[in-house]
């Protein structure tokens, strides 16, 4: 981010060296300038972070000088409130800017808000207070502090149980139509005695049993990545567990051994190949490639809309009438546990490439071999 000179407060003056020995991760922010890049009457820019903030949230000096709403931070603003569910359902996509997080103290009564973020698979909550010692922004800061540990070991019981709660509720909706039909086709098997209608019964159970396996895995915590695992062969044992129809894998031989846990890597695979499936179309052909610093699932599908990007990984989002939206959730979830980062490639607009398809990127994975 390329940001307009700023020379800040002296170094050596007192106050500058107790803006950075303090623990605490803190910004300050002052009006721009006329002679700034862009500046607006009312516009606010990033005066200063101590090395606390820095290290918290990946913003480093460069950014002195630029407008507060061009500054992102990882982490989301939420409720102080346990009733609000989106408090709970924080993801490492999650984003923000220093200015949203100014105007919601702003606007609250008592002037501070709590910002959450998982970064590194650590979920992190922080009170955010201004503090304001001057007239016109000229002392202006932003203070994080970090909640204690007690109450986050509270606040992620309570997005378990949010979490939980979300998925039997998008279960409980589906899980009405195979049972229907699974009805209707006894009746029709009993009057008629047709070999059709037991195998449309056999579907429908089926489609349960996945079902209550989507809950399980999306209400499992807990994982045990000791395993040495090569992507080749979990690849191809996943895809032997999922109805794959006319699809076609193709791994490359030179997807390499990682560290995770076995069990919960295929359950990964297993979601991705019925998402490329169910998403592009039964002849769809699905790669699993090494990239750097982990590796990628790829199908030549027609890809995720980029207006859609990340939030595919929430419960209940999809880009299918019909579909459940808890199979991304999942791999997601799987992949926080591992400390992964999973993100979604959308197809280029611009592209004429009719095999760019959706693109699933996993990265900050043990790599052994």
């Amino acid at each position: 981010m390329t940001a307009a000179p700023d020379t800040g407060p002296d170094q050596g003056s007192t106050e500058s060296g107790l803006f950075d020995v303090f623990p605490d991760p803190v910004l300050s922010y002052r009006p721009a300038r006329s002679d700034e890049p862009n500046s607006r009457p009312d516009a606010l820019v990033l005066h200063m972070v101590n090395p606390a903030f820095e290290s918290t949230f990946n913003v480093d000096r460069d950014c002195i000088g630029t407008p507060l709403e061009q500054v992102t931070v990882a982490g989301r603003i939420v409720s102080t409130t346990d009733d609000d569910a989106d408090a709970h359902d924080i993801s490492p996509h999650d984003t923000t800017t220093v200015r949203n997080i100014l105007d919601a103290v702003g606007g609250t009564a008592d002037s501070t808000v709590r910002l959450a973020q998982v970064l590194s698979g650590d979920r992190r909550h922080f009170h955010v207070r201004a503090i304001d010692t001057g007239p016109d922004h000229t002392g202006s800061y932003l203070h994080f502090t970090t909640v204690p540990e007690l109450e986050q070991g509270r606040l992620e019981l309570v997005a378990r149980i949010d979490r939980l709660e979300r998925t039997l509720d998008v279960v409980t909706h589906d899980i009405r139509n195979p049972l229907e039909v699974a009805r209707i086709r006894l009746e029709a098997a009993q009057e008629a005695g047709k070999d059709v209608h037991f195998e449309k019964v056999a579907g429908a159970l089926d489609r349960i049993e996945q079902l209550v396996s989507d809950v399980n895995s999306a209400s499992a915590g807990g994982i045990d990545p000791t395993d040495a695992v090569a992507l080749g062969d979990a690849t191809e044992s996943a895809w032997e567990t999922v109805d794959t129809a006319d699809a076609t894998l193709v791994s490359s031989p030179d997807v390499p051994t990682i560290r995770a846990d076995a069990d919960r890597l295929r359950q990964i695979f297993e979601n991705l190949f019925r998402n490329a499936v169910e998403h592009a179309g039964p002849d769809v052909t699905v790669a699993v490639e090494p990239i750097p610093d982990g590796f990628a699932v790829v199908d030549d599908g027609p890809g995720i809309p980029s207006e859609v990007g990340d939030s595919v990984f929430r419960v209940g989002v999809t880009t299918t009438p019909g579909s459940r939206g808890l199979g991304l959730a999942i791999v997601d979830r799987i992949a926080q546990e591992h400390g992964w980062w999973v993100s979604v490639v959308s197809p280029d607009a611009t592209s004429t490439d009719s095999d760019t398809g959706a693109r699933f990127e996993f990265t900050d994975v043990s790599i052994l071999t």
